[in-house]
């Protein structure tokens, strides 16, 4: 029978998931992860296999923890296009916080070619999880007619999903929410009249 865990993987997680968010996966060394997290390095590769069996679990964590907010936001019934401006807002006031950091998974994107690729596969999954949800939306949306029935909402998700995406990269406008809240306005207002 194997020593009992001295350590709260829960807590491990956390650590190691905010490392990964405000570093990047290539800006993360494993030093830093095993100061941060109080594992040895035995341990951390006993439990993860790797740094990037650590990165793996990290994205789920993620996505368990910071992600299914606002994706409910979407996936909040009646479904249309109230859902979309609902997260666009939620999105502002977390990028106009002090607690912003872009996103875990827009960051991964961003340095794709030095992140392994089983965890760009789950971050695509987790992707289409959130561009599925807006496609509902959007098909609700023309469905009561508020955007036009010839709308494409393919199409509209792309758009949408970039916007949202360059929010996270982006961050705080220049004049704060105001200025965020006129963005949205515009993107809305450019689906909404065909």
């Amino acid at each position: 029978m194997g020593r009992p865990k001295a350590y709260n993987r829960e807590k491990v997680l956390d650590d190691a998931t905010h490392l990964f968010w405000q570093k990047g996966y290539h800006g993360t060394p494993l030093s830093e992860l095993v100061a941060v997290t109080g594992l040895n390095k035995h341990s951390m590769y006993k439990e993860f296999g790797s740094k990037a069996g650590l990165f793996d679990e990290c994205i789920e964590h993620y996505w368990s923890k910071i992600l299914r907010e606002p994706l409910g936001l979407l996936k909040q019934e009646p479904l249309g296009l109230s859902n979309i401006i609902a997260l666009f807002e939620n999105r502002i006031e977390y990028v106009c916080s002090k607690e912003f950091k872009s996103c875990l998974f827009v960051k991964s994107t961003i340095e794709k070619d030095l992140v392994e690729d089983r965890a760009l596969e789950q971050i695509q999954k987790r992707n289409e999880v959130y561009t599925g949800a807006f496609i509902d939306c959007l098909k609700a949306a023309m469905d009561s007619g508020e955007i036009p029935e010839t709308s494409d909402p393919e199409f509209l998700t792309n758009y949408l999903f970039h916007f949202l995406v360059g929010i996270l990269v982006m961050g705080k406008p220049e004049k704060g929410k105001v200025e965020a809240r006129k963005l949205i306005a515009f993107v809305i207002s450019s689906i909404t009249t065909g």
